[in-house]
Parts: structure tokens; C-alpha cells; sequence
């Protein structure tokens, strides 16, 4: 199950139902938000949604209220379509919202939205040029196993591979090292990604990696938007390692002396998604409530999924003789890269200070 806030944004942010409570009726007063989690299983059809029901400042959930949008998705022995998720987050008043659900939101109109949230999902799972499914790989990557008594299950279906690592990130097997000095050449046996065509000039695509160490692991700071629970574990570390390889990359073209006015157009918008990237971690310092996180994910994810291509689209675009010479120059760069660098231009908030 994911957020449809997470699945399909620009929807949610106009379609999620709130509820206003004032006085009374066994609920704290505060207008609750009704945020839709959907299946993600390319080949289940449970027909059903679970509602966390909790005020949008990041607050815990009040309820967690499963209904189902249609009479064969009752499972064995529930009689009720719409009830209490019994492994849901619940709290002492989730049996009065559950009531204030049932009289005051579900209505026919409401009923038919979140059928039509259902559709919108499953349309999108079937098209796999759909940007749901870069979300799903970085939150659900396991979603894509198929379920044995679906009706696809016997068929085989070219499913993507979630990245596991890059080269320079810690190695998945908890070793300590680096993934490219462990565990890199045990996975020779994955499906190699497509090849890619050649640069204009004749020269073969180069991917811009980076050996600097990122700054030391930090733990979340507790109130923090880094500590919602849509923000996925390891973002920060990513945002990073993206500022550190695209400030190598601009350190090289400094110190070859490359005429920025004659740059490809794709420099610019590096420029841009290196500005989102530092804006991404100084929005994961930000007290909750302070941001709409959302939003900020969906921007910061899509910046991050961007970034590689990007780069690639740029060497592609200069002359051969510039790329083997920025490659040679990033050999010298990098050692006088410090990890810390990773926060040039953020605006942090200083814990010490209070600020």
C-alpha cells in the first residue's frame, strides 16, 4: 500500500477529503485530512482503500479505516465494507471517527471519487512509461513480485529492477565497504541496462561517478520533516552524494577552463536541480507542519531521478577531447572535495543554537 499523495500528487492535492470537527461528537477539534493508500501490486485487484485519518501538520494517525469500493472485495467473513483496519494505527478515538466517516464523509459523490482514485492507480501500474513507477521503486520495490493466484501470475512480466547501490554507496551486505569493493562483481548476472547511443562527436556515453566520502551518518533530528513517515530512509544520504558529484563536475569544468557561455542548454538546468537537491536538505531540517511534504518529495524525487540522465545528456553534448579531459582533471578534484561541501549554499538549522 502507498499514498495516493505520493502516487498521483497534482490528484491528491485538490481531491483528498477533509473534515472539519468542532465541538463535540468524540473527537478533538481540527480538520482531519483523509489521506487514500492503494495497492501497488501490479496484479491484485482488492478492490479496497485504507484511510489514515490525521491533521495534515504530521500529526499520528486518529484512524485507520479500511473500506472496500466494491461487494466481492469483503474478504472471508467481514460482513462490513467499511471498518477499523485491525492492522492499522488506531488511537482512543478512532471508533467516533470512524462514525463521524460513515455519516459525515462517505457519501455517494465521495464513494465514486475514491473508485475513480482506484482506476486512476491501477491504469497507471499497466502503462510502465508512467512516473508512478519510479515512486513505487523507491518505496515499494517488493510490490513488483507477482501473487500466486492472480490472474497473471503464470505469465511472465518484464518487471524493473529497483537500484540496489551505486558504485560509491555503503554495500548493501552491511560490510563497511564500498558496494564497487564488495559485492559489485557478484551481480554480473542482472539484466544489463540498455545500451546507450553514442555522443554527436563519435564517443561512447560516460557516467560521471565520484569516489569523496559524503558526511558522517546523521541521526534525525526528532520533530523534523526527515522524520515524517513518507520520507524514505536514506534520502538525505542520496541528496548528498548528488550535491558532492555535481560540485565535482562543476570544480572540473572550472579547472580546464571551460567557456560557460558556449555550454550545452543542459548546464543550466544542472545548475537547477543542484539548487532543488540543496533546497531538499535544508527542507529535511524544517520542523514538521513548516512544509507541505508532498510536494517536497515529488519535486525532490523527480530532481534526483533526473540528475544521472542529465549529466549524461551534457558529456554527450561536448566535444570528445573536453570529456577526456574533464575525466582526467575529476582524478585531482576530488581529493580537495570535503564531504561537508555537500551543504554548500543550505540553509541548515543550527540544533545548538535553536535556531
Amino acid at each position: 500500500m502507498l499514498s495516493f499523495s505520493l502516487l498521483m500528487p497534482d490528484v491528491a492535492a485538490s481531491e483528498t477529503r477533509l473534515l472539519r470537527i468542532l465541538e463535540g461528537g468524540g473527537v478533538p477539534r481540527g480538520d482531519y485530512a483523509f489521506d487514500e493508500f492503494f495497492c501497488v501490486e501490479r496484479n491484485c485487484d482488492c478492490k479496497r482503500v485504507i484511510l489514515s485519518v490525521a491533521l495534515p501538520a504530521g500529526g499520528k494517525p486518529v484512524a485507520t479505516i479500511s473500506h472496500a469500493l466494491a461487494p466481492d472485495a469483503l474478504g472471508a467473513g467481514i460482513a462490513d465494507p467499511t471498518c477499523l483496519e485491525p492492522f492499522g494505527q488506531q488511537s482512543e478515538y478512532a471508533s467516533a471517527m470512524l462514525q463521524a466517516f460513515r455519516e459525515l464523509v462517505l457519501t455517494p459523490e465521495y464513494e465514486e471519487r475514491l473508485r475513480r482514485h482506484y482506476r486512476l492507480v491501477k491504469d497507471a501500474l499497466a502503462d510502465r512509461r508512467h512516473p508512478i513507477h519510479a515512486v513505487i521503486d523507491t518505496y515499494a520495490p517488493t510490490a513488483r513480485t507477482e501473487r500466486p493466484g492472480t490472474p497473471d501470475a503464470d505469465v511472465e512480466v518484464p518487471t524493473r529492477r529497483p537500484v540496489t547501490a551505486g558504485r560509491n554507496d555503503p554495500c548493501p551486505c552491511e560490510s563497511g565497504k564500498k558496494f564497487k569493493r564488495c559485492c559489485l562483481d557478484t551481480t554480473d548476472d542482472q539484466e544489463a541496462p540498455p545500451a546507450e547511443s553514442a555522443s554527436p562527436h563519435g564517443e561512447p556515453p560516460v557516467a560521471w561517478e565520484v569516489d569523496v566520502e559524503l558526511p558522517p551518518a546523521q541521526v534525525p533530528k526528532k520533530g523534523t520533516v526527515e522524520t515524517h513517515a513518507d520520507v524514505p530512509p536514506g534520502l538525505r544520504r542520496r541528496l548528498e552524494r548528488a550535491r558532492i558529484e555535481s560540485l565535482v563536475l562543476f570544480r572540473s569544468m572550472d579547472h580546464i577552463g571551460l567557456d560557460l557561455a558556449g555550454l550545452p542548454e543542459q548546464f543550466r538546468e544542472l545548475m537547477t536541480l543542484d539548487a532543488d537537491c540543496a533546497e531538499a536538505l535544508w527542507g529535511l531540517d524544517q520542523p514538521l507542519g513548516k512544509l507541505s511534504v508532498g510536494p517536497m518529495l515529488r519535486d525532490t524525487l523527480r530532481s534526483l531521478a533526473r540528475l544521472p540522465e542529465l549529466r549524461a545528456r551534457f558529456l554527450k553534448a561536448l566535444r570528445g577531447s573536453t570529456v577526456r579531459e574533464l575525466l582526467e582533471v575529476r582524478k585531482d578534484v576530488e581529493p580537495t572535495v570535503l564531504a561537508e561541501e555537500a551543504y554548500n549554499g543550505v540553509k541548515r538549522l543550527d540544533p545548538q543554537a535553536g535556531r
